[in-house]
Parts: structure tokens; C-alpha cells; sequence
């Protein structure tokens, strides 16, 4: 189709914030210019949003700055249903297009402030700057809409407890800034701050306790009833958010807040709000394997007693293994009876410390206790690899045919040799890598550089080209990222145990998968599909094009899975030469490209959704 110089070529994102095409070659000189069409609201696959804001403003601002820089100036429409949940990022948008040049890639906190500082008073400005941008970026891991039971995990990582701990934190901090404040700006602050945060921190423990409720009916725990009345109390103060929106300044918002969030099972809305399905135990009756039972950190699997998720009448749980560099690890007491019991942990290993080792259940479900296993590693022998069982008895005993309950502790002493430094060291069979913590930037020309942009990240940052109107690049004529890091494991038998399970798998031995994690920016110029190029060691470098475009204006190849994750995974497999030191170069070959994080997976790595936590650094 031709269309006429002096009408305005207006490009538009995926519906999901990620800009599809901007204009290439002589679509620059165009006298009537070019726009483009943004979202920060959308019905559709793979999940409606339009609840409160979602938006990422480190992504406006680099999604938009593509779009400066590439000549898509002259008019910028921004598609929005709910004003009002959508205040922030339409300010921010329209500061953006009024004065870009004002606003730099580290500008959004800043930004923030100033809006604080405009709306509540300067008094307030810096912390409720600091706290939006921290909502931003948690609302930006996806979705609410999308978030359900299984988004977190339960058992990995420690997920779904720290990512509750963070919502819960910038929620006592909107309550005190909003306690503070002249009883006058309180309504504004409570729309505008105090709402989203808490409305979102309700959500997200309604999810997560759903999820946990779930697990822990399997498990047979008399906490799990409390728990699911904990859900149906969020549920019910999630409505009252909304009522107290609705009513604020004698209804002036009224109805703002109606907008079904809780039940999604496809694309379109709920018609109404539905709690995910919660279980309930019979507290009247005592459980087969008597009134205590125990869960480790890895495995949904308890004992004593049989379940799908370990070896049937083992009465033995594996804790993963503890290092120096890897974190503390936990073991779950609970009560699963009707009696009050005491229960002990009986070690007799010195150096491994319990933050409890003794204490009391009760069948009023809330006495649950969680165990935190640490080493002193300064009383372990260095290079020590040893395993040690601990009992964990009960004044009770264990129903009429199951024996004490065991967890068998592995503890390896390693450590990296001196002369290595500024890398990332291996633990649980994995290396997770923030990209701004690089080692060191090496080769290129001096017309590019790597940026890192705060918050730009499910995590904490991501790393791009600029200028973004960089030409084309190779291995050879790029800049290379440069990530030392340090392995301990070795990989030549080929077979991988489940120690929970007594199961064992398969995998090539002497191979090792890299698995970087990519910003949601799409192919912008269809001759340019965005590429990096990867090396491990000295290896051949592999050069992947990571969004394969569909004909016909089809949205690429996993972009359903892609929007929703906030992510593009992309995975290649190397040689490995076995423990020591290591290098991993990337390099960025068209501007676009953000990379947020690398991981080396020795076959360790857990299923969730953010990823291993970073791997400590030297």
C-alpha cells in the first residue's frame, strides 16, 4: 500500500508494551513523520490487564527512547481503559514525549520523586519515590492477572516467601508514609500509593497462601484449615480495598475499583471474583503417621510416612547440599495430630547449626516451625565432603507402623584458590549472574557501549546497546561482556540422582546448558532480528537469533509464553571442561538486545519462576 508523504506512518507495540516495528530506511524522511500506538492496558491473549498498574517505567522509558532515537517522534498514543489506577505511567509517558532529551536511562527514580514531592510535599518525596519504583518493578514481573498458586515457588529458593517479604516491606512503608500525612492528602495518596500497594501485597498472598494451603494438605498439616481461613480473610479484605476506593471523598472514584482481578482461567475476565480451590484436613482425626510430621527445602515429600515424592518407607528426607557459598537451608516441623507434642533434633555433628532445635506443636494449627541449617565452616576441615543424619524425635509416637523421622545433611567445604577474583562462584551445581556484574568489558569499537539500566529486570537491571541506532555487529566488531566464574562439580558420569525419590536420570556427560534471560524487545527492522553471540572458555562462539518472527503479522514464535513471563529464555549447550575457573563472553549484536541474566545450570538448577538467586561473588 501506498501512503502519502504527509500522513504520519504510526507503528504500534503487541498489545504488551513491546514496540513491533519502527521505521527503517527512508521512512525517516518522511515529511509527515512517524508515532507510535502503546499499551498500558489490553484484553486479550494470553491474559487481560487492566486492574491496577503493571507498568515498568524503566521499560517506557527504554521502549520509548527506541522509538526517539529511531525517528518515531512526530505523535505517541498510549492506550489506557481506567484512568485513574493508570495516573503514574500516563504522567510519566506524557513527561516523556513532552522533553525526552530531560530523561536519561537512569532517570526513573528520579522522575518518581519529583512526582512524590509535587503530589504529598517535598517532606515524603524520596521515600514514596523509592517505594513506587520498587512497586514498579515487582508489579513488572508480571502481570497480576497472570499471577496464580503455581507462579512462586513453594519449596526453591526460598521463593514465594521472599517474594511476599518484599510487597509486605513497601506495604508498612505506604501505611507509615500515609499515617503521616495532613488528614488532606491522605485520599490522594491512598489512590494514587496506599491502594496499588496494598491491593497488590493482598493479592499476592492470597496466591501464594492458596498455593501453600494446597501443599500443606497434601502434607497433612493442621495448619493447613488456618491457613485456608487466612486466604478467605484476604479475599474479604481485598473487597474492602475496593469499597474504601470507591467511597474515598463521599464516591468522588466511585466504581474505579470494580474491575474482577481474582479467578482468572483464560484470557477473559472472571465475571466473578473466585478464590483459587483451598483444602481443608479433619482436625478430629489424628493422621496415620501420628501428630508430627517434616518437610525439607527442594522436595514436596514429607515423613514419616509414604507420598509420591519419595521412595515409599524410607523415612529419610535430603536436605540440598550446604557450601560455603550457597545459602542456609530449611527444614519444616509440623503438627499433623491431635495432641500437643515436643519435638527435638538429635545431631551430633558440632558445626552444623539449627536455629531451633527443640520446641512445641500444638493442634491449633499455627505452630508450625521452620528450621534454618547453617555450617561453621570455620570448624570444618577445608575440603571437606561428608553427610550426617539427624532424628527428629517426637514425645508422641508415630502412628502404629512408621519409625522416627530422618534428614540427611551434605555439607562440601570448598573453596576458590586465591588468585581467583571478579567471578561468581558455583554452588547447588549452579552460577547465576545478575549482567551488570560483569567482570570485565573487553574488545569492540569505540562507537558502542554497554549501559547498564536500573530496574530494567525482573531482578535488577539490564544491560543494552547504545546508541541504539548502532549498526549491525559481529563477535568480532562488538564489545564482549566478560563473566568470570568458578565450578567445583565435576560431570563425566552422565547420570544425576534424586536422592528423595532414589530415582536417577540421564543427561550428556561433560556438557553444561547456558541459559540467558532477555528483555520482552522485540524485532523492531525485520532485516535486523535482534541476536547476541555467547562463548564458553575458548570454545567456537554460537551467534542466536532468539525471536523467530511469524508471516503475516503473527506475533513471533513463544510470545504468549514470553509477555506473560516478562522474559525471553534462550538456551545453548556447551562442552565443559570440568571444575576450576571459567569464562563466559557475550556479546550484544544489535542494539535492542537487554540482557538481566546468565545462568550456568551443572544440573542443579530448580524450577521457579525468577531464577537462582546470584551466586555469591569474590
Amino acid at each position: 500500500m501506498t501512503v502519502p508523504e504527509d500522513i504520519s506512518l504510526l507503528w504500534t507495540d503487541d498489545n504488551y508494551g513491546n514496540i513491533r516495528r519502527l521505521p527503517v530506511g527512508n521512512e525517516t524522511s518522511r515529511s509527515g513523520g512517524a508515532g507510535v500506538y502503546y499499551h498500558f492496558d489490553y484484553v486479550g491473549d494470553p491474559r487481560d490487564y487492566k486492574w491496577i498498574n503493571t507498568v515498568l517505567n524503566q521499560k517506557t522509558w527504554e521502549q520509548m527512547h527506541l522509538a526517539y532515537e529511531r525517528q518515531a517522534r512526530q505523535i505517541w498514543v498510549v492506550n489506557v481503559g481506567d484512568l485513574k489506577p493508570l495516573e503514574i505511567p500516563i504522567s510519566h509517558f506524557f513527561d516523556l514525549a513532552y522533553d525526552f532529551n530531560r530523561w536519561d536511562k537512569d532517570s526513573t527514580p528520579e522522575w518518581l520523586t519529583l512526582w512524590a514531592s509535587r503530589e504529598f510535599g517535598p517532606d515524603v518525596a524520596a521515600q514514596t519515590g523509592a517505594l513506587m519504583n520498587t512497586y514498579s518493578i515487582l508489579a513488572g514481573r508480571r502481570k497480576f492477572e497472570l499471577v496464580d498458586p503455581t507462579t512462586y515457588s513453594l519449596i526453591n529458593y526460598d521463593e514465594a516467601n521472599r517474594v511476599l517479604a518484599e510487597w509486605t516491606a513497601i506495604q508498612k512503608s505506604a501505611q507509615s508514609i500515609l499515617d503521616g500525612l495532613p488528614t488532606a492528602t491522605q485520599p490522594a495518596f491512598f489512590e494514587m500509593v496506599y491502594h496499588p500497594v496494598t491491593a497488590a501485597r493482598t493479592y499476592y498472598d492470597i496466591m501464594i497462601s492458596a498455593a501453600r494451603n494446597n501443599v500443606y494438605a497434601q502434607q497433612g498439616r493442621t495448619s493447613t484449615n488456618a491457613l485456608a481461613q487466612h486466604v478467605q480473610n484476604q479475599f474479604s479484605y481485598d473487597h474492602q480495598l475496593s469499597k474504601s476506593y470507591n467511597s474515598l471523598l463521599g464516591g468522588k472514584w466511585n466504581h474505579m475499583m470494580d474491575q474482577t482481578h481474582i479467578g482468572y482461567t483464560y484470557w477473559q475476565q472472571p465475571m466473578r471474583q473466585a478464590l483459587p480451590p483451598l483444602q481443608y484436613v479433619q482436625m478430629a482425626e489424628r493422621a496415620l503417621i501420628g501428630d508430627l510430621g517434616i518437610a525439607v527445602e527442594g522436595s514436596n515429600a514429607t515423613v514419616p510416612g509414604d507420598d509420591r515424592f519419595h521412595s515409599l518407607s524410607s523415612m529419610t528426607l535430603y536436605l540440598p547440599t550446604l557450601d560455603p557459598y550457597g545459602p542456609a537451608r530449611w527444614i519444616d516441623v509440623f503438627h499433623t495430630g491431635t495432641q500437643q507434642i515436643t519435638w527435638n533434633v538429635q545431631s551430633s555433628v558440632p558445626y552444623l547449626n539449627f536455629t531451633q532445635k527443640t520446641g512445641t506443636l500444638s493442634p491449633n494449627g499455627t505452630t508450625d516451625t521452620r528450621i534454618w541449617v547453617s555450617v561453621d565452616w570455620s570448624k570444618v576441615t577445608p575440603g571437606a565432603i561428608n553427610t550426617t543424619t539427624i532424628n527428629i524425635t517426637s514425645s508422641a509416637d508415630y502412628g502404629t507402623q512408621y519409625s522416627v523421622p530422618k534428614v540427611v545433611i551434605s555439607y562440601n567445604n570448598t573453596a576458590v584458590p586465591s588468585n581467583f577474583t571478579n567471578g561468581h562462584v558455583e554452588s547447588d551445581r549452579t552460577v547465576s549472574i545478575e549482567a551488570e556484574h560483569y567482570s570485565s568489558i573487553s574488545g569492540g569499537n569505540s562507537s558502542v557501549s554497554y549501559q547498564v539500566i536500573p530496574g530494567l529486570s525482573r531482578t535488577l537491571s539490564g544491560v543494552t546497546l547504545f546508541p541504539v541506532t548502532a549498526d549491525s555487529m559481529t563477535p568480532s566488531t562488538a564489545p564482549a561482556l566478560e563473566y568470570n566464574f568458578y565450578t567445583f562439580t565435576n560431570l563425566s558420569s552422565g547420570i544425576l540422582m534424586d536422592q528423595n525419590m532414589g530415582t536417577t536420570s540421564a543427561y550428556t556427560p561433560n556438557t553444561v546448558n547456558i541459559t540467558l534471560y532477555l528483555g520482552t524487545s522485540l524485532n523492531t527492522d525485520p532485516n535486523r532480528p535482534l541476536r547476541y553471540a555467547v562463548q564458553l572458555d575458548n570454545q567456537q562462539p554460537q551467534i542466536r537469533k532468539y525471536i523467530i518472527d511469524q508471516p503475516g503479522g503473527a506475533n513471533p514464535t513463544n510470545w504468549l509464553t514470553a509477555v506473560a513471563d516478562v522474559i525471553w529464555y534462550n538456551t545453548t549447550t556447551w562442552q565443559y571442561s570440568g571444575a576450576g575457573a571459567h569464562k563466559l563472553r557475550i556479546w550484544e549484536l544489535e542494539p535492542g538486545v537487554v540482557l538481566q541474566k546468565a545462568v550456568v545450570d551443572l544440573g542443579g538448577v530448580r524450577k521457579s519462576y525468577l531464577g537462582p538467586p546470584e551466586s555469591y561473588r569474590v
